[in-house]
């Protein structure tokens, strides 16, 4: 049996991987994808975000979502991981490539690693999405500076995302800056200390709520998030539009909410969300808060 190509989807937290993804899907031409999403907590909110297309005619591809649950491929719960590569390989025949898109958190240096050791998958490259307006701020950060260098130093591939939110001299200046991230300034990165190298460790918790919520509310918390929260990403139902579902996203202190989808048949409101932080956080607002989680 021929090995199946495998291409990481890597990013940190909010670059765009999922709408990637999508671009990818529709734009397809024949190719058969499977995808594989490795969310932050255990909900998987990609898997909704990823779109899903039959078996169909006029070239649409057929995409089957297979999700690993709660954290960085390669860390938390391998065999989650194991279980979902099955999966794929007992499809093996209907598919042509697959789109492994890694945890905004994840080493994707490991998730690598991890697809070359795994008989039946073919390594082909990592595409990492790149924050045109963030990423000078995440290199220099204490806390994920590392991480993010790690990053863009073992990528293939670099997709940059928000170019319309910069000037076109400023976008220029940034493609010219990512120019210094290559194999000589990886082999450099080697030459690190042990706990300068170390992973950052983040933290998840899973937020659930079975009532619609009211928005002025809610829109008051998102304002007054603690600082240490990152990231933030789910679906919510409010009380003065009880028929739709809005996807709320947060990411470095801004957030929108827009509307996603009406309910289908036996859906429940109201809200199922996930946040990251960078360390545990105590949340109130919502009826169950789970503990926090290291990713």
């Amino acid at each position: 049996m021929f090995n199946l190509p495998v291409t990481i989807v890597a990013g940190y937290l909010g670059s765009g991987k999922t709408t990637y993804i999508n671009q990818r899907l529709r734009r397809a031409n024949g190719v058969r994808y499977a995808v594989l999403v490795n969310d932050f907590g255990d909900l998987n909110i990609d898997v909704d975000l990823i779109r899903r297309t039959g078996n169909d005619v006029a070239g649409i591809t057929r995409t089957r979502s297979i999700s690993l649950i709660n954290g960085c491929v390669c860390c938390s719960l391998a065999g989650d991981e194991n279980t979902a590569l099955e999966s794929v390989l007992e499809i093996a025949n209907d598919i042509d490539w697959i789109l492994l898109e890694a945890s905004g958190v994840a080493d994707s240096a490991r998730v690598k690693d991890r697809v070359l050791n795994w008989p039946g998958f073919e390594f082909k490259d990592t595409v990492t999405l790149v924050d045109v307006t963030r990423i000078q701020q995440l290199v220099d950060d204490k806390y994920v500076g590392q991480h993010i260098r790690q990053q863009l130093n073992t990528c293939d591939k670099m997709v940059l995302t928000r170019r319309d939110l910069v000037s076109a001299d400023k976008y220029a200046e940034i493609e010219r800056w990512l120019r210094l991230f290559d194999a000589t300034a990886n082999q450099s990165m080697s030459s690190l200390s042990p706990r300068e190298a170390r992973h950052p460790e983040f933290y998840s918790q899973t937020l659930l709520h079975q009532q619609c919520l009211v928005r002025s509310e809610f829109e008051h918390w998102l304002r007054n998030l603690d600082k240490n929260i990152v990231r933030l990403k789910g679906f919510v139902c409010f009380d003065d539009n009880p028929g739709c579902l809005y996807l709320v996203q947060f990411i470095a202190g801004a957030w929108e909410i827009t509307p996603s989808a009406s309910f289908e048949t036996g859906q429940k409101a109201g809200a199922r969300i996930i946040l990251i932080s960078t360390i545990p956080v105590r949340i109130s607002f919502f009826e169950t808060a789970v503990a926090d989680l290291p990713l």
